[in-house]
């Protein structure tokens, strides 16, 4: 599993912000978490060194900021997409 590229982090004035850009979740962040989720931004099979990190993995898996890869990403995408479309397209006819 990795990170999804559609995770937005927002220092705040006290934390951090994790948007879910493909799922329009938000979650307030720890600072100690930001530091792992800093590193496992590039890996592509991400695997917990510790039980704090298990419980970050299994929380952002729950939560949709993981994926198996990137072509299972990009079809989330292209699902929700094909969903707006349509949805406009409905209200376009009305």
């Amino acid at each position: 599993m990795k990170l999804i590229k559609n995770l937005v982090i927002v220092k705040l004035e006290k934390g951090y912000l994790g948007i879910n850009s493909l799922n329009g979740r938000t979650d307030l962040v720890r600072e100690g978490a930001i530091e792992i989720i800093k590193r496992w931004r590039n890996e592509e099979n991400i695997v917990p060194a510790n039980a704090d990190e298990a419980a970050l993995f299994s929380n952002l898996n729950d939560r949709g900021y993981l994926c198996n890869n990137d072509v299972e990403e990009k079809r989330k995408k292209d699902e929700i997409v094909a969903v707006l479309r349509d949805k406009y397209k409905k209200e376009r006819a009305k």
